[in-house]
């Protein structure tokens, strides 16, 4: 009977400890895979901008996005807002996402000829 009392309290404690560490774990994961989607589009080229021209596709607004977004991301982990900061992990991870397929669908529709390889080209 007295082993269970003491190890009620102990994995009492190891509950609390997980809990706590929830957050932490969740919210770096999540910024984990941001990067790891943000590295995708940039080798697929979504960072890419002429000087002095528009945005050639759609895909460098969302990758910009998502850079900014992951950068709050940061700013609200140092707070140990994790919620926060894993809410705009998640927004950038998916917006990364979405301009790779921007992207693919571009340069498909570029092959097709339907429409100017850069808004920048057509005069």
């Amino acid at each position: 009977m007295k082993h269970c009392s003491v190890t009620i309290p102990a994995l009492l404690l190891v509950l609390v400890t997980l809990g706590v560490s929830c957050g932490p774990t969740r919210t770096a994961t999540a910024i984990g895979q941001a990067k790891d989607a943000l590295y995708e589009a940039r080798l697929a080229g979504a960072h890419e901008c002429k000087a002095g021209e528009r945005y050639d596709t759609k895909a460098q607004y969302n990758y910009i996005l998502a850079v900014e977004y992951l950068e709050k991301s940061k700013i609200f982990q140092g707070f140990s807002e994790f919620d926060a900061a894993d809410s705009f992990a998640t927004k950038a991870a998916a917006l990364a996402k979405e301009a790779v397929k921007l992207l693919e669908e571009h340069k498909r529709l570029i092959e097709k000829k339907c429409v100017q390889p850069t808004r920048g080209a057509a005069q």
